[in-house]
């Protein structure tokens, strides 16, 4: 396997037109991480207004974009527990919040860290949900699973929280069977 692998970077936030890819070293990681091969990414609305200078918050130069990706397992930190080589899995889009409100926006994947869009990514493990075997979601579909739950959470809770007594209506998604995840 080689040292190096796939990676596109914003070399300036005019567009997605100064997207690049290079070859750059592949991530090692400490005991409590996981390497996870990129088989999708979906790209959301906030990847667009990253490369367009437009997101109010902090990204660093030259950031690998988008946030959302679903992969297969291919290294384990030898403190992991719960995950193995060849579970499907999707990361979270900041892997430094996993429950209650958005503390800060400084740690979300292709904003102030690189994002997803790169061949490898390595993920502390306890930012990773692994998808069950028996799901018969492709690894699009799961890559479009990482965002919905935090869209759902903004809508509720966001800038304008809901309040007592207000209605609301969530419009159902339905995913097609493609492909069991274990024959990947």
């Amino acid at each position: 396997m080689s040292s190096h692998h796939l990676v596109y970077r914003l070399q300036s936030r005019t567009g997605s037109q100064q997207l690049k890819q290079s070859e750059e070293p592949k991530q090692t990681i400490d005991k409590h991480e996981i390497i996870v091969k990129i088989r999708a990414v979906s790209l959301n609305y906030r990847d667009i207004v990253v490369a367009n200078r437009a997101y109010p918050f902090p990204v660093k130069d030259k950031v690998v974009p988008c946030s959302d990706a679903a992969g297969e397992v291919i290294e384990v930190g030898s403190a992991v527990e719960g995950f193995r080589i060849g579970d499907c899995v999707i990361g979270n889009f900041d892997p430094t919040n996993l429950y209650g409100p958005q503390v800060d926006w400084n740690h979300g994947h292709g904003g102030p860290i690189d994002g997803v869009l790169r061949q490898y990514v390595s993920f502390p493990a306890s930012a990773v949900a692994r998808i069950p075997e028996s799901s018969r979601l492709s690894y699009p579909q799961m890559a479009a699973l990482v965002c919905t739950g935090v869209t759902v959470w903004n809508a509720l809770y966001g800038a304008i929280p809901l309040k007592p007594g207000q209605t609301i209506l969530f419009q159902g998604m339905q995913f097609l069977p493609v492909h069991n995840c274990g024959d990947c």
